[in-house]
């Protein structure tokens, strides 16, 4: 064999274009060096890295675990099996596969890195503070030991601090992969969009082919409502590369805002085909319209997946939601207990289990749910928070306070369980200390928009109309595509006595939510507000079509009818054919 055929000297090549991510020609070089010799176990550990970060996620599972049958103390392998898990949202699997790397390579400094992540994602901060300063004093010039760290920090949203270490980072080296872009996503997740836009921009003049780095400009472009300038540059990396399932994804959101329903689902459904496993393609798929043929195509994607690997829970679960969503709520349940026969994550799947039954009116058939789970899983906050609402759905709203409010004292942080407390608190009437638990959530999360929309929320049911709208007002600036916020905006609006803004409030929700009928009817209100104030060019006849559509989607809409009624419409004209404006 010539030196210039080795395998090794492809493997270090292999690794230098993975640094630089140029993925695609990493994995290419691997297959060169397997040709050469087909078991060299950190070859294919490489490649199923390579094919991780395209995105490719069960041939790098694939990839990874045939290293392992090769070689089962392959460090490489192990750490791309932890990437794989994280991918997949298995925090605590990931978790498990880096302290056996640990075991294996005790003062690697990547792995060390990688763990403190791990411990972070997984929410042992402390531990995750330890392993930092314990890493740190054995590698003090390293940039990928606080870029760790700086990421915990960031997911807890102490943006602030995040910022610092990543800052810190920077002086050691200025062009580390992702360092500007990580610092880009949390000045904008303070709210500072300039000086976001400007890490992002060094980001891209260091790395101008970074494919995560054009995501988060497309995704900037989404945020600011400039859609079109999202779809091209999401269609310049589909040319790029057509298997990436994140740009489908990225690609159809954006085009179910601008409307074009058929083509966004056409896109998720790639979606599906190439990343089955993910639940939020799901998610967006069911909001875009989709068709009797769409979900017959996402079901035949889901099970020949299954087919192919039939051991993978979350395709069990992603099958179960395509089930549910179509009323077929006897086999989606089926394919949950299928899943809880193998899984290790069965209190999750008891969560989706009791979510499952409650959406059928099954409350104690859910609550029973919810408890095995916590009985495998006692700190599991979400289904401790599962537990506590299926109490006010049973009719119990005091036991159901009762047990959020522990929850909220047990995790001060944690904004779900605030979030809830805050919501049911208005539900039972009860705004003055709905508005005391969402201004925490905003002093503990300030650049988090729930609190702030919540915040408004209560101020709107106390008559402060004008704070509201100023609280609803940073909840949108914070999150332009949150269409709840828009909806209450609208409602300050009008109790304002402000039609035009109302207006235009709504049609703001409409372009979020089309097909929402509470948009719809709310939309039609406004029209007709500013019909009477001869205020627009919108008409009555304009605000009769949007309820006549709310019908449409929803035949059991009862505010829409009774205002069609109350207009003196013809009932029987109530499904007709007119367009909405």
């Amino acid at each position: 064999m010539n030196d210039w055929q080795d395998p090794e000297e492809f493997l270090e090549q292999a690794d230098r274009l993975l640094e630089e991510g140029a993925y695609q020609e990493a994995l290419d070089v691997c297959e060169r060096a397997l040709a050469l010799e087909p078991d060299l176990a950190d070859a294919h550990a490489l490649a199923g890295r390579c094919l991780a970060y395209l995105n490719r996620v069960d041939d790098a599972e694939r990839r990874l675990l045939r290293a392992l049958d090769i070689d089962r103390d392959c460090v490489e392998a192990w750490f791309g099996l932890a990437f794989v898990s994280w991918l997949r949202a298995d925090d605590r699997e990931a978790l498990d596969h880096l302290q056996r790397c640990r075991q294996l390579a005790p003062e690697d400094e990547a792995v060390l890195a990688q763990l403190v992540g791990a411990y972070g994602n997984v929410g042992e901060i402390e531990q995750a503070l330890r392993l930092y300063e314990e890493a740190v004093s054995l590698y003090p010039d390293s940039v990928d030991i606080p870029y760790q760290w700086a990421q915990v920090l960031f997911r807890q949203g102490r943006y602030a601090e995040a910022i610092d270490i990543w800052k810190l980072a920077a002086k050691y080296d200025d062009e580390y992969p992702e360092l500007h872009l990580w610092m880009a996503r949390a000045y904008g997740a303070q709210g500072d969009m300039d000086r976001a836009r400007k890490e992002l921009a060094r980001e891209l003049e260091l790395y101008p082919d970074s494919r995560e780095a054009r995501l988060a400009l497309g995704a900037y472009h989404v945020q600011r409502g400039e859609l079109k300038e999202a779809v091209r540059l999401y269609r310049k990396l589909l040319e790029e590369d057509e298997t990436d399932s994140r740009v489908h994804l990225d690609l159809g959101v954006a085009l179910a805002r601008l409307g074009r329903t058929a083509q966004a689902r056409r896109h998720l459904l790639r979606a599906l085909e190439l990343a089955p496993s993910d639940p939020l393609i799901l998610s967006h798929l069911t909001s875009a319209g989709q068709t009797r043929s769409d979900a017959n195509r996402a079901a035949r994607v889901l099970r020949r997946a299954l087919r192919e690997e039939p051991h993978r829970d979350e395709l069990y679960r992603n099958l179960s939601a395509l089930l549910a969503g179509e009323g077929r709520f006897d086999e989606a349940e089926a394919q949950l207990r299928q899943a809880m026969a193998f899984s290790g994550r069965a209190h999750e799947l008891q969560n989706d289990l009791g979510v499952l039954l409650a959406v059928q009116g099954k409350f104690d058939e859910a609550r029973a749910a919810f408890e095995r789970g916590l009985a495998e899983h006692p700190d599991d906050v979400p289904l401790a928070i599962n537990r506590a609402l299926i109490e006010a759905d049973l009719g119990r709203r005091d036991a159901a306070l009762a047990r959020l409010s522990r929850i909220a004292t047990e995790n001060p942080d944690n904004l779900d369980a605030l979030g809830n407390l805050a919501s049911l608190l208005m539900e039972v009437g009860r705004p003055e200390e709905s508005l005391v638990v969402a201004r925490r959530m905003c002093r503990r999360a300030p650049f988090d928009p729930r609190g702030y929309y919540l915040t408004g929320r209560a101020l709107y049911d106390l008559g402060h109309y004008e704070e509201a709208e100023s609280a609803l007002d940073r909840a949108q600036r914070l999150d332009p595509l949150q269409v709840d916020t828009a909806i209450a905006l609208g409602m300050c609006f009008a109790a304002l006595g402000r039609p035009r803004e109302c207006q235009r409030a709504f049609e703001r929700a409409r372009r979020l939510a089309p097909n929402d009928p509470d948009v719809l009817f709310n939309l039609g209100l406004a029209y007709e507000d500013a019909a009477t104030a001869g205020e627009g060019a919108v008409s009555v006849d304009d605000a009769i079509a949007l309820y006549r559509r709310a019908l449409r989607l929803a035949p059991t809409y009862e505010p829409a009818r009774r205002r069609l009624e109350a207009l003196g419409t013809d009932e029987a004209e109530e499904g007709g054919e007119g367009e909405s404006p």
